[in-house]
């Protein structure tokens, strides 16, 4: 008989949701939930996993997960989530006629929720109306005098999706350009850029470069923090500037000299130089630290 492990204390008379992987050598107990949900939970269990779901995939485990979203069974609610979380950007996107902007909003007003914020404002800004911006409007410019960070990539993800390219000018004004920015404010903005610049629907792609090589210039001690998305949109304009980085005497975050030194790798500028590999890829002993800093911080292409 199989061993069952749980980690929680289930009230009488509860259905008990037990799961298996064929990794596992044992079942465990996840949590209570009505019979009720059965189907629904049968229908996630038989699906593919993330990693294997095409464009099609996401929009039916979307149909099937946005219902349940803070559903008034706690189990079922974490569910929903955890599946809308792991989704690309672009899968929520298509989502957009599934989207409640009335139950978004009142979903991002409940302190109970604040961990999930970061979701719930990017379905905002695919969801929601000009309302909607120009509260992020004020929320962001309430962070940016007040220098947080906090929940700052989803709540310019959401607001550049709702105002479009107009915007980019406010983004680059305050963050792309701003020495005064705190390394955790640019590597949201950053972020949020990134999601947008891979969707390329509300901000074009290539406006999204745009800011990147302003970010560059401004900020050339984390210049390889954008590198990273720049090779993978195949885009080697940057590359005179990044060569020039790495051969200055520029103070750089670890990071973004590794992360430069590998777009160089890719464009065919760093095949015609003599960069000194083990040089570009130590770290500057003199510098007080070196802070392992995602590149973009587009893993999973979220803001959330």
């Amino acid at each position: 008989m199989d061993a069952i492990e749980l980690d929680f204390v289930a009230p009488p008379g509860a259905t008990l949701l037990l799961i298996q992987d064929d990794a596992w050598s044992m079942w465990v107990g996840v949590g209570a939930v009505t019979v009720e949900h059965a189907s629904w939970l049968r229908q996630i269990a038989t699906g593919k996993r993330p990693s294997d779901m095409s464009a099609d995939d996401w929009q039916a485990r979307l149909a099937l997960m946005i219902p349940y979203l803070e559903h008034r069974e706690p189990l079922v609610a974490t569910i929903a989530y955890g599946q809308l979380a792991t989704a690309p950007y672009e899968a929520l996107l298509a989502a957009k006629p599934r989207l409640n902007a009335t139950a978004i909003r009142r979903w991002l007003a409940d302190p109970a929720l604040s961990a999930r914020r970061p979701l719930y404002q990017l379905l905002l800004g695919v969801a929601g109306d000009a309302r909607d911006a120009t509260a992020l409007e004020q929320q962001l410019d309430a962070s940016w005098m007040a220098g947080d960070a906090t929940n700052l990539a989803s709540a310019i993800a959401a607001d550049l999706q709702l105002r479009g390219p107009s915007r980019m000018a406010w983004v680059d004004a305050k963050y792309m350009r701003d020495d005064r920015r705190s390394t955790r404010e640019l590597e949201a903005a950053v972020l949020a850029l990134s999601v947008l610049g891979n969707a390329n629907e509300a901000i074009p792609r290539k406006r999204v470069i745009q800011s990147y090589l302003v970010f560059i210039h401004a900020h050339q001690e984390l210049a390889g923090f954008v590198a990273r998305d720049l090779a993978a949109w195949k885009y080697w304009g940057a590359a005179p500037v990044y060569l020039a980085l790495i051969k200055s005497n520029v103070r750089q975050d670890f990071a973004s000299r590794v992360a430069i030194y590998k777009y160089l790798q890719q464009s065919s500028a760093g095949h015609m130089t003599d960069l000194d590999v083990s040089k570009i890829c130590r770290p500057d002993q003199t510098s007080p630290q070196h802070t392992a800093i995602p590149i973009c911080g587009n893993d999973s292409q979220q803001a959330h």
